[in-house]
């Protein structure tokens, strides 16, 4: 979303794929993900918890482990994952 307020404000749209941000995170390709009220409220912008701007809404998802930061030990590529963060609605997401 780009802005606070109605389902005007959603849009379908392409993202860059994510990137490691720091060594010790992991990219979960998504193969679903859920929108629940939380996000409702955000989209809204009742909740203070958006804080930038565009924001790809969604807290739950579940998928697969496609990379993996160097010193990560308990996670490994192809592991199965479920996951609450925001922006879960993505394709793909670093957790």
């Amino acid at each position: 979303m780009h802005g606070f307020g109605g389902i005007e404000q959603l849009a379908y749209e392409d993202t860059d794929q994510p990137a490691l941000s720091e060594p010790a995170e992991a990219i979960v390709k998504l193969r679903a993900a859920a929108i629940n009220h939380i996000d409702i409220w955000n989209r809204l912008g009742a909740t203070g918890m958006v804080t930038q701007l565009p924001h790809i809404l969604g807290a739950d998802g579940a998928g697969v482990v496609v990379e993996v930061g160097e010193p990560v030990q308990n996670v490994k590529k192809a592991t199965r994952f479920a996951c609450i963060r925001r922006s879960a609605a993505a394709s793909a997401s670093s957790v």
